[in-house]
């Protein structure tokens, strides 16, 4: 933050305002890679919008 650079404070305030998130990451070892968790919600919008046609929620849920 003491840089006279206004991009740099930019970016100092970016990670501080996300410290936490940041933070996680370092906890968690990088046990958790969010590419699965992206690559699981990708396949469930697709199921779902494939069951749009089901007339039951049995069929969305087996779709799934």
């Amino acid at each position: 933050m003491r840089s006279r650079l206004e991009p740099t404070k930019k970016v100092a305030r970016s990670l501080r305002e996300h410290e936490d998130l940041l933070m996680n990451w370092f906890k968690a070892r990088g046990e958790i890679s969010a590419g699965a968790v992206e690559g699981l919600n990708l396949k469930a919008k697709l199921s779902m919008r494939k069951a749009f046609g089901f007339r039951t929620f049995e069929g969305i849920e087996t779709a799934l």
